[in-house]
Protein backbone atom coordinates (compact mmCIF):
# COMPACT_ATOMS: atom_id res chain seq x y z
CA UNK A 1 0.00 0.00 0.00
CA UNK A 2 2.81 2.38 0.85
CA UNK A 3 4.43 1.69 -2.51
CA UNK A 4 1.21 2.52 -4.39
CA UNK A 5 0.87 5.82 -2.52
CA UNK A 6 4.50 6.69 -3.22
CA UNK A 7 4.12 5.89 -6.94
CA UNK A 8 0.88 7.88 -7.09
CA UNK A 9 2.53 10.84 -5.32
CA UNK A 10 5.57 10.76 -7.66
CA UNK A 11 3.27 10.51 -10.69
CA UNK A 12 1.35 13.62 -9.58
CA UNK A 13 4.60 15.56 -9.09
CA UNK A 14 5.91 14.40 -12.45
CA UNK A 15 2.72 15.35 -14.29
CA UNK A 16 2.47 18.74 -12.65
CA UNK A 17 6.11 19.46 -13.52
CA UNK A 18 5.40 18.70 -17.18
CA UNK A 19 2.65 21.27 -17.43
CA UNK A 20 3.87 24.45 -19.01
CA UNK A 21 3.01 27.87 -17.75
CA UNK A 22 0.22 29.46 -19.77
CA UNK A 23 1.76 31.75 -22.33
CA UNK A 24 0.35 35.21 -22.55
CA UNK A 25 -1.06 35.73 -26.02
CA UNK A 26 0.07 38.97 -27.61
CA UNK A 27 -2.66 41.43 -28.26
CA UNK A 28 -3.12 42.21 -31.92
CA UNK A 29 -5.32 44.28 -34.19
CA UNK A 30 -8.61 42.70 -35.18
CA UNK A 31 -7.77 43.35 -38.82
CA UNK A 32 -4.66 44.72 -40.50
CA UNK A 33 -5.50 48.29 -41.51
CA UNK A 34 -5.00 49.61 -45.01
CA UNK A 35 -4.17 53.19 -45.98
CA UNK A 36 -4.97 55.08 -49.19
CA UNK A 37 -4.49 58.67 -50.27
CA UNK A 38 -6.89 60.69 -52.40
CA UNK A 39 -7.25 64.10 -54.02
CA UNK A 40 -10.57 65.36 -55.35
CA UNK A 41 -12.05 61.87 -54.76
CA UNK A 42 -9.39 60.22 -56.96
CA UNK A 43 -7.05 57.70 -55.33
CA UNK A 44 -3.36 58.61 -55.52
CA UNK A 45 -1.02 55.77 -56.50
CA UNK A 46 1.29 54.83 -53.66
CA UNK A 47 3.94 52.24 -52.90
CA UNK A 48 3.81 50.01 -49.85
CA UNK A 49 7.26 50.27 -48.30
CA UNK A 50 6.98 48.11 -45.21
CA UNK A 51 4.19 46.47 -43.25
CA UNK A 52 4.82 44.82 -39.91
CA UNK A 53 2.26 43.50 -37.42
CA UNK A 54 2.80 41.50 -34.22
CA UNK A 55 2.02 38.19 -35.95
CA UNK A 56 4.82 38.75 -38.46
CA UNK A 57 7.53 40.77 -36.75
CA UNK A 58 8.57 42.91 -33.82
CA UNK A 59 8.80 46.68 -33.40
CA UNK A 60 12.58 46.50 -33.86
CA UNK A 61 12.05 45.25 -37.44
CA UNK A 62 9.07 47.46 -38.31
CA UNK A 63 10.82 50.48 -39.79
CA UNK A 64 13.17 51.27 -42.66
CA UNK A 65 16.76 52.08 -41.76
CA UNK A 66 17.09 54.96 -44.21
CA UNK A 67 14.47 57.07 -45.97
CA UNK A 68 15.01 57.39 -49.72
CA UNK A 69 12.11 59.37 -51.18
CA UNK A 70 13.18 58.84 -54.80
CA UNK A 71 13.55 55.10 -54.40
CA UNK A 72 10.30 54.76 -52.46
CA UNK A 73 8.27 56.64 -55.10
CA UNK A 74 9.89 54.97 -58.10
CA UNK A 75 7.39 53.95 -60.79
CA UNK A 76 4.59 56.21 -59.56
CA UNK A 77 2.77 58.67 -61.82
CA UNK A 78 2.32 61.86 -59.76
CA UNK A 79 -1.09 63.52 -60.04
CA UNK A 80 -1.38 67.31 -60.21
CA UNK A 81 -2.47 68.89 -56.93
CA UNK A 82 -3.26 72.58 -56.55
CA UNK A 83 -1.27 74.69 -54.11
CA UNK A 84 -3.39 75.24 -50.98
CA UNK A 85 -5.50 72.10 -51.45
CA UNK A 86 -5.46 69.00 -49.26
CA UNK A 87 -4.71 65.33 -49.73
CA UNK A 88 -7.02 63.04 -47.78
CA UNK A 89 -5.48 60.14 -45.84
CA UNK A 90 -7.99 57.29 -45.59
CA UNK A 91 -7.48 54.56 -43.01
CA UNK A 92 -9.56 51.41 -43.38
CA UNK A 93 -9.48 49.77 -39.96
CA UNK A 94 -8.39 50.89 -36.52
CA UNK A 95 -7.03 54.44 -36.41
CA UNK A 96 -3.25 54.52 -35.82
CA UNK A 97 -1.82 55.77 -32.56
CA UNK A 98 0.82 57.88 -34.34
CA UNK A 99 1.37 59.07 -37.91
CA UNK A 100 4.55 60.72 -39.10
CA UNK A 101 5.47 61.85 -42.56
CA UNK A 102 8.47 63.18 -44.38
CA UNK A 103 8.05 65.60 -47.28
CA UNK A 104 10.80 65.94 -49.90
CA UNK A 105 10.65 68.97 -52.23
CA UNK A 106 12.71 71.70 -53.99
CA UNK A 107 13.96 69.15 -56.52
CA UNK A 108 14.94 66.79 -53.73
CA UNK A 109 17.10 69.28 -51.83
CA UNK A 110 14.79 69.90 -48.86
CA UNK A 111 13.10 67.45 -46.49
CA UNK A 112 10.71 68.28 -43.67
CA UNK A 113 9.34 65.92 -41.02
CA UNK A 114 5.76 66.31 -39.74
CA UNK A 115 3.18 64.69 -37.48
CA UNK A 116 -0.18 64.16 -39.14
CA UNK A 117 -3.03 65.98 -37.39
CA UNK A 118 -6.40 64.81 -38.62
CA UNK A 119 -6.53 62.86 -41.84
CA UNK A 120 -5.44 65.59 -44.25
CA UNK A 121 -2.16 66.93 -45.58
CA UNK A 122 -2.14 70.59 -46.65
CA UNK A 123 -0.21 71.14 -49.85
CA UNK A 124 2.02 74.19 -50.30
CA UNK A 125 4.73 75.04 -52.76
CA UNK A 126 5.27 74.19 -56.39
CA UNK A 127 6.83 71.32 -58.31
CA UNK A 128 7.36 67.67 -57.46
CA UNK A 129 6.88 66.59 -53.86
CA UNK A 130 7.49 63.11 -52.47
CA UNK A 131 5.93 61.86 -49.25
CA UNK A 132 6.99 58.99 -47.01
CA UNK A 133 4.47 58.14 -44.27
CA UNK A 134 4.70 55.89 -41.22
CA UNK A 135 1.57 54.69 -39.39
CA UNK A 136 2.04 53.10 -35.93
CA UNK A 137 -0.41 51.19 -33.77
CA UNK A 138 0.00 50.58 -30.01
CA UNK A 139 -2.39 49.24 -27.40
CA UNK A 140 -3.42 51.09 -24.23
CA UNK A 141 -0.25 49.77 -22.48
CA UNK A 142 2.00 51.22 -25.23
CA UNK A 143 2.76 47.73 -26.55
CA UNK A 144 3.51 47.56 -30.27
CA UNK A 145 0.69 46.19 -32.45
CA UNK A 146 1.93 47.12 -35.91
CA UNK A 147 3.33 49.63 -38.35
CA UNK A 148 2.83 50.43 -42.00
CA UNK A 149 4.89 52.72 -44.22
CA UNK A 150 3.88 54.04 -47.62
CA UNK A 151 5.13 56.59 -50.16
CA UNK A 152 3.55 58.71 -52.86
CA UNK A 153 4.46 61.59 -55.15
CA UNK A 154 2.53 64.63 -56.39
CA UNK A 155 3.08 67.54 -58.77
CA UNK A 156 2.05 70.81 -57.09
CA UNK A 157 0.63 73.46 -59.41
CA UNK A 158 -0.64 77.01 -58.81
Amino acid sequence: MMTKNLIFFLLIILLSACQSEPTEEKQKLDEQPTVTFSYEDEEIDSNNIKGCFVDDCSEENAFVERINHSEFTEGLEPPEVKHGDEIKVEINGQEPTEVYYSRNFDEGTTTQDHTLNGNKIEIHGEGTEQYFMVFKWYNENDEFLGALSKAFEIEVIN
